[in-house]
């Protein structure tokens, strides 16, 4: 029950803190006139903990020896990062864009290792429930996104900045109060030698980085370059959708009830379907049925853009609510994969590799997605999205087929 409390509590924060950072600021920051290739570079930088996270993942792995040094990086980062989004209030959305790209990265940096000691502790002690768990991660996510998008952007739009922050970080300290008692999980396979990784053929050494990336790519290049692929046209996508939002005229007040109470029941049901389709498909196939939906979803955009409809706004948000669910149900299913890869006495450094290498889309796409928008529009933008999914349905179709994947 500590683990599970921990999951819930853990993603609940990065639930606020990652929505207030990736879809409220850049939704604030356009209102304000910012523009699409200035929110473009935010993302990029804000998001690059998650993909150089690997640099520090040794230092974490090494640290977390015992219950209660994993007590202390969690209740560290989480209260690190109160202070960093109490920070928050002393700036201005016009005028401190680099101030916020730094207070953000950091929060980022938080978020990170939070998740990095969790998800490596999950590893070891439920190995045979990483689909649950993920689902976890998921629903809880989404119950955090109702305070760090909705809940944020009503308040701000009713009774400005400081009432929207306080709010926000008093809801982050009540979720922390799990991590206090995380000492008490009693580890099954935490630092015990593995005879085998699903990563690593044979197991490498925490001190040597450089020989422990070098044999991840050599032996998992084709399962980095599947992940990549799979995430492309999702990742390129949703970034940017709370920008196209803002361009067809939806006040930030309705994408507060968006964002956060349409979106959570969205990842919800989400995360739910992710478990039961994996269950009952695989998630291989799982992942595929989802890159047919982003299709679709992606036509829609691109229906809704052109304009076709009278109704656009409503079809918009509904198309916006379906691609929630649709990605939701693919995290469950590429996540539960990558814990799996994770496992052995390396986990956490395993977890880190693959997490990067998802992470690094996450990066790149936003500043490109940017300089799509400002230069050729959105409706070039979404053909492109529209393309990198079609494109990885094929491959994996393909492979799958041929039982190669």
């Amino acid at each position: 029950m500590i683990l599970y409390a921990n999951f819930i509590a853990t993603y609940c924060i990065s639930g606020i803190a990652g929505m207030f950072v990736i879809k409220t600021l850049p939704s604030i920051f356009r209102d304000s006139g910012m523009s699409a290739v200035q929110i473009g570079w935010f993302l990029h930088i804000v998001l690059l903990p998650w993909c150089l996270k690997i640099l520090y993942t040794p230092y974490i792995q090494n640290y977390r020896k015992t219950p209660t040094k994993t007590q202390t990086l969690m209740v560290g980062a989480n209260l690190g990062l109160i202070v960093l989004v109490a920070l928050s209030v002393l700036l201005d959305y016009g005028s401190d864009f680099v101030m916020f790209c730094l207070l953000c990265f950091l929060i980022q940096v938080a978020l990170s290792i939070s998740d990095i000691t969790l998800s490596a502790t999950g590893i070891d002690t439920h190995i045979t429930h990483y689909a649950y768990i993920t689902a976890i991660r998921v629903i809880a996510a989404a119950i955090g996104a109702i305070f760090g998008s909705g809940m944020f952007l009503l308040l701000y739009g009713h009774y400005g900045t400081q009432v929207a922050t306080s709010a926000l970080v008093g809801m982050i300290a009540i979720f922390v109060l799990p991590s206090f008692f995380i000492h008490k999980l009693a580890f099954i396979s935490s630092f015990e030698p593995a005879s085998t990784s699903a990563l690593t053929s044979t197991s490498v050494p925490l001190k040597s980085l450089k020989s422990t990336l070098k044999t991840a790519l050599k032996e998992n290049y084709h399962k980095i370059a599947l992940i990549l692929l799979a995430n492309l046209g999702a990742r390129l996508g949703m970034f940017m959708i709370g920008v196209f939002l803002v361009d067809q005229k939806i006040s930030l007040e309705t994408l507060g009830l968006v964002f956060g109470l349409y979106s959570t029941f969205a990842s919800i049901t989400g995360g739910v379907i992710g478990a039961r389709w994996g269950r009952r498909l695989g998630d291989k196939k799982t992942l595929m049925v989802c890159l047919f939906l982003e299709c679709v979803v992606f036509i829609g955009f691109i229906w809704a853009y052109l304009g076709i409809s009278s109704h656009a706004q409503g079809i918009l948000i509904g198309i916006f609510i379906l691609a929630v669910c649709v990605l939701n149900i693919k995290f469950v299913a590429l996540y539960a994969v990558m814990m799996q890869y994770s496992f052995g006495k390396n986990s956490a450094m395993d977890w880190s590799i693959l997490g990067g290498t998802e992470a690094f889309l996450a990066i790149i796409c936003p500043p490109i997605g940017g300089y799509l928008i400002a230069f050729y529009g959105f409706g070039v933008f979404f053909v492109c999205c529209l393309g990198a999914s079609f494109l990885a349905l094929l491959v994996w179709g393909f492979l799958g087929l041929k039982g190669k994947l």
